[in-house]
């Protein structure tokens, strides 16, 4: 048997992490005031189900032969039967695979039995939220008037999609992730009922490996099938996850925009697979960046955090960040753990997040002047205009300086307009491709004329990106969209390198190819 299975909470008492719903049922109980419909709400792996069988065995438990009850005695033939998934008033549906109408409609029928050998009929009722919309209108008329010989408890990962008459007529209860420690104290238990001989450092790490109790006990399993009493080393290779060790010299290069020694950092770990890139994004920047959060705005102190003193006085330098910066990279790296599943070369999106999270080109790129525009404007016109006697330009001359000075005025309005429409234009790309809005963040519109908006960009690499077909495509769907008219989108490079607000000098930062091909 599994050891999540064979270690699985059998009373109320055995349930950890959960006192806010173990204590209440447990009061109901030795009242004797049970409600018809119960909600189990929560992450999976918190026990929902465990505590639907622990209520279904008390209930039934032949050691209370009133209506008053209390802990299951786990010795009776009701207990031992429910817990070994053989009693017949206990019945546990899957509606994940039994959401249609002719499975409730088959339950209406039969709930109206009386129970074989217990007091009630109990059906507990999995990931409910699955159930179609005339399964929940035929399940709703049951709860509206159900047999006094029968209890529903609804489980659930989703409760929001829970129909609000479904809930108003049942009691709802919230089961959360325990904690680090609750974990803990279930591998102990483990460990000195199984005699493993674990060391408490490979227990500690085992706890971290993931936020549910059944997770950590697979892990603990799959580690102890291979080596009991493995070091962190060893699990780190079992498990293929990794614990971040010493300093945050790698926050500290995103900190300062070192963005080539970052990359170059990133790559000198031994990944492989999304899996283990997603494993790593969540240990050494999504946990420390959301620590150094929660010590800025003093949530977090020393004494709570779960680092070395060394380690938490480097975490104090880094809050010295502005709360909007650190927002921004907690963003950056949390979508680059999205985008990793879908990305034909696992290190991309986190390559693409650390260029993201160290403004690779934080300022602006330089702007092409009105004036510019107009001296270009005049050597168009000057070559497409036709030949004129002297008479003709007299009398256009009139009129020809108003007719330039519009239209160099409407070509100035589009590329405001343009501008001041940047925000709504990078929320409508980011649906359909992240790294594109990365790279259209750093462009800046310079000229829009007869259906063509020119933009710029600072470097070759990010024109490249742009001006690729399919993301070419992207671009002129979305412009045109907002625009309400069909445009085509060209990419340049920009004259100048960017300038520093601060300084004023152009920066030093290297083009991205250069970057990536240094690593080859």
């Amino acid at each position: 048997m599994s050891l999540y299975r064979k270690y699985r909470p059998q009373t109320f008492g055995e349930i950890i992490g959960q006192p806010h719903v173990s204590e209440p049922l447990l009061k109901q109980l030795t009242t004797g005031k049970i409600s018809h419909a119960y909600l189990f709400s929560g992450p999976r792996g918190t026990g929902k189900t465990s505590t639907a069988r622990i209520f279904a065995k008390s209930v039934n438990c032949q050691k209370y032969p009133d209506m008053t009850f209390g802990e299951p005695c786990n010795k009776c033939d009701n207990c031992k039967a429910i817990t070994q998934g053989a009693y017949l008033d206990v019945l546990e549906i899957d509606a994940a695979s039994n959401r249609g109408i002719d499975e409730i409609r088959d339950l209406r029928e039969k709930i109206s039995l009386a129970p074989t050998t217990g007091r009630f009929k109990v059906y507990i009722i999995d990931e409910v939220h699955m159930l179609t919309s005339e399964a929940f209108n035929a399940l709703l008329k049951t709860l509206e008037e159900p047999p006094e010989h029968a209890i529903f408890i609804l489980a659930t990962t989703e409760a929001h999609k829970v129909p609000a008459t479904i809930q108003s007529r049942t009691q709802k209860y919230s089961l959360n992730l325990p904690s680090e420690a609750d974990r803990l104290k279930v591998l102990e238990k483990i460990n000195k009922s199984e005699k493993f001989g674990t060391s408490q450092e490979t227990l500690k790490f085992l706890a971290k490996t993931s936020d549910t109790f059944r997770d950590c006990i697979v892990n603990y399993e799959k580690v102890a099938s291979v080596n009991p009493k493995a070091e962190t080393a060893e699990v780190e290779a079992i498990l293929l996850v990794r614990e971040r060790k010493g300093d945050f010299d790698y926050l500290k290069l995103i900190r300062d925009k070192k963005t080539k020694e970052a990359i170059i950092w990133l790559n000198k770990h031994d990944l492989s697979g999304a899996g283990d890139y997603k494993l790593f994004t969540e240990v050494f920047f999504l946990e420390p960046l959301r620590d150094i959060l929660l010590i800025k705005v003093g949530v977090l102190t020393e004494s709570q955090a779960k680092y070395a003193p060394e380690e938490f006085r480097q975490l104090l330098e880094l809050a010295k960040i502005d709360r909007e910066k650190l927002t921004s990279w907690i963003n950056i790296f949390t979508n680059a753990i999205a985008e990793l599943k879908d990305s034909p070369i696992p290190q991309l999106p986190l390559e693409l997040a650390i260029i993201e999270a160290c403004d690779f080109n934080e300022e602006p790129v330089s702007e092409v002047t009105v004036e510019k525009l107009r001296q270009e404007e005049e050597v168009r016109s000057e070559k497409t205009q036709e030949p004129e006697t002297a008479l003709s330009k007299e009398k256009e001359g009139k009129v020809k300086e108003p007719i330039k000075e519009k239209k160099e005025k409407v070509l100035e309005e589009d590329v405001e307009s343009l501008r001041s429409s940047w925000p709504q234009i990078l929320q409508k790309v980011k649906p359909h491709n992240n790294s594109v809005e990365i790279f259209l963040r750093k462009a800046t519109p310079i000229s829009v004329e007869s259906g063509l908006i020119t933009l710029e960009v600072g470097y070759g690499f990010h024109r490249d990106m742009l001006a690729e077909t399919k993301n070419n495509e992207i671009l002129e769907r979305v412009f045109s969209e907002i625009l309400g008219k069909p445009v085509r989108i060209k990419v340049v490079v920009g004259e100048k390198k960017p300038q520093s607000k601060v300084t004023g000098n152009p920066l030093d930062e290297a083009d991205p190819v250069e970057v990536f091909g240094k690593l080859v």
